[in-house]
Parts: C-alpha cells; sequence; structure tokens
C-alpha cells in the first residue's frame, strides 16, 4: 500500500510540476507580448482542478504514449524485447493514468527505450587481471571475490556470458556496487 502511495504521489508531483511549467511558460510568453496587466492574476491561479483539464490530459498523456512508442521504435530491440515492449505498450494505451500499473507499466517501457540494445563491448576473461582488480578495490571479502572469479571462469571456458548471472544481495552500503563495477573494470566493460 505503502508504495502505491508513493507511485500516486509522484504521478501527482509530476502533474503538478507540469502545470507549473505551463503557467509560466504562459506568463513568459505574455510578458514578451508586453501584456503584463494580466500576467499576475494568471500567475497566482492554480490550473483548475476536476473537470477543468481532462482532455488536455488525456491528450498528454496520449502524446506521452506515442513519444515513448516513437523512442522503442528507434532502440533497436531484439525481436523478443520488440514484440514484449509493444504487448506493454498496448497495455499502457488501455490503462488509465491514474492506475498504478500505468506507472509501473510506463518505467518498464521507458527503460526498454533507454537501454543500449546495438552496442555490446568485447570481453576480456583474464582471471589474473580479474583477481588484481578485485584484490586492489575490496579488501577481505575472499568467498565473495572467489565466486566472482569462479563465475567468470565458467563463462571463460562456456565462451560469453549466456547463461546464469550473479545476484549480489544484502543491505545498503556493503559494497554490492563497488563490486559491480569492479566486476566491469575487470572484464573492460562500461559500468
Amino acid at each position: 500500500e505503502q508504495e502505491v502511495r508513493q507511485v500516486m504521489l509522484r504521478r501527482q508531483m509530476h502533474e503538478v510540476q507540469q502545470d507549473l511549467q505551463k503557467v509560466r511558460a504562459r506568463t513568459a510568453a505574455r510578458r514578451r507580448q508586453g501584456d503584463s496587466d494580466n500576467v499576475d492574476s494568471d500567475a497566482d491561479t492554480p490550473p483548475p482542478e476536476g473537470g477543468g483539464g481532462n482532455e488536455s490530459d488525456e491528450a498528454e498523456d496520449a502524446d506521452e504514449v506515442s513519444q515513448l512508442s516513437k523512442r522503442l521504435a528507434e532502440a533497436s530491440l531484439t525481436e523478443d524485447a520488440e514484440r514484449i515492449a509493444k504487448r506493454e505498450l498496448r497495455r499502457l494505451r488501455s490503462l488509465q493514468p491514474m492506475h498504478p500499473e500505468y506507472t509501473v507499466t510506463h518505467t518498464y517501457l521507458d527503460l526498454l527505450a533507454s537501454l543500449p540494445w546495438a552496442k555490446s563491448s568485447e570481453d576480456s576473461f583474464d582471471l589474473a587481471n580479474a583477481r588484481a582488480v578485485l584484490d586492489a578495490d575490496h579488501r577481505g571479502l575472499e568467498k565473495v571475490k572467489q565466486r566472482i572469479l569462479e563465475f567468470l571462469a565458467v563463462q571463460k571456458m562456456r565462451g560469453g556470458m549466456k547463461g546464469p548471472i550473479l545476484c549480489l544481495h544484502g543491505p545498503p552500503g556493503i559494497g554490492k556496487t563497488s563490486l559491480g563495477r569492479s566486476i566491469s573494470r575487470a572484464l573492460g566493460r562500461k559500468f
């Protein structure tokens, strides 16, 4: 329930910020036109609540979905990812913007559109270098470092990074991100 509330509050805050930007844009446009008599009264009045902006809100949401659709089309998705993105996009169009699933689906599609699908890098499976990087970046954690090296050795033998993944879990502040950075540096990948 708390997550749903937070999502709803974020969405409402986003809408308020958009309304504020519109008011500021109108104010700036009027100032440029030299009509400063009505500027102060319009800038202080909030946008209408309830029935006043439903049509423009729906148009904004439709525009937002069409922009997201365009970004997905330009993202060079794989065949499977494109199939999933189309399915989720149809689902997003059928959801009401105030529905909690709308934000989750929108965020998921936004993530799909922002991933570098067409970019890849060549991995360097030099285990001695990986050991040196892990030792230089982290004191202790011998079991963790040993498990990472085992994982890299198996990936080297298999000839690629397809298959199982490493999952680093635990409370904040114990070094999961730092280990991830070390692994990417040892493989010659961008983090």
